[in-house]
């Protein structure tokens, strides 16, 4: 059970970071404390679900299925990616390929050597 006042705190501190979106170091400054300990109350909070923080993936997204894929096999990134007609190879690769672009665009660095195969799905890309 939360004292009143560690209760109060800890709601203060999560409504500084999440509705007035200040900084972790503006907190700690502004209630006398380190930044690690607003860290750790920040956490608490959400511990104690003072703070419930939810997503709401966009339609179509199968985040879920992604996020299992992505922890079974220990891969950095997985996107599933649903097509208009499965029927149709030509509109998977076009599909597939678009959404491969996005990726390859937002991974590349600059210094990357990349190697590509030949095919459909890349000639898409």
């Amino acid at each position: 059970m939360l004292s009143p006042e560690y209760h109060r705190l800890l709601y203060q501190i999560a409504q500084a970071y999440y509705a007035d979106e200040q900084t972790q170091a503006q907190i700690a400054k502004n209630f006398g404390i380190s930044r690690p300990k607003v860290s750790r109350l920040l956490k608490r909070a959400r511990e104690k679900k003072i703070v419930n923080i939810s997503f709401v993936a966009p339609s179509g997204i199968m985040s879920e299925l992604e996020r299992g894929v992505q922890h079974k096999f220990n891969l950095e990134e997985v996107i599933v990616v649903p097509v208009s007609d499965s029927r149709d190879s030509s509109t998977v690769a076009r599909e597939l390929g678009i959404a491969a672009s996005g990726i390859l665009v937002r991974r590349i660095a600059g210094s990357e050597v990349v190697g590509i195969a030949w095919g459909t799905t890349l000639m898409a890309l």
